[in-house]
C-alpha cells in the first residue's frame, strides 16, 4: 500500500520508498538475495484493518558487488565476496485491500541489516538494532 511501513529489518522504521531503496541496494550488491517465507498463516482479522499474517523469514545470498543503502545513512558497503545466511526470523504482515500495509520483523541476534553487515565482516558500530 502507499502507506506501507516496515520495522525490525533495519535500525529504524522504513516507509515504502525507503524499504524499496534498501531492497534495491541490497539486490545491487547481492543479486541472488532470496527471501524465503514459510509457515505463513492468518493470525486474526481486524475489522476495517484487514488480515494479520505471520510466518518465518530466512534471507540468503552471495555478495558480488559493493552497494549503498541511502535511507540508513551508511557509507558505501565494499564488495566482500561472501555468502550470507541469516537466522530465521518471525515476520508479521498486515494486509489491506490484498496489499501489504505493514511488515514487522521480530529481530533476533544476527538478523536484519545488521546481521547482513556482520556476515560480510563490515563493522558498522553506528547500527544499533
Amino acid at each position: 500500500t502507499d502507506d506501507f511501513h516496515c520495522s525490525g529489518l533495519a535500525p529504524q522504521q522504513l516507509d515504502k520508498g525507503q524499504f524499496i531503496q534498501v531492497i534495491q541496494g541490497l539486490k545491487e550488491g547481492i543479486p541472488n538475495l532470496a527471501f524465503y517465507l514459510q509457515e505463513v498463516h492468518a493470525v486474526r482479522q481486524k475489522p476495517g484493518e484487514g488480515e494479520i499474517l505471520t510466518g518465518i523469514m530466512h534471507m540468503v545470498g552471495t555478495q558480488t558487488d559493493g552497494f549503498i543503502l541511502p535511507p540508513l545513512g551508511l557509507p558505501p558497503i565494499p564488495q566482500m565476496g561472501k555468502s550470507i545466511s541469516l537466522p530465521h526470523e518471525q515476520v508479521d504482515f498486515s494486509m489491506k485491500e490484498n496489499k501489504i500495509a505493514m511488515m514487522r520483523v521480530h529481530h533476533v541476534p544476527g538478523g536484519g541489516i545488521k546481521g547482513i553487515l556482520q556476515q560480510l565482516d563490515i563493522d558498522m558500530p553506528e547500527i544499533a538494532q
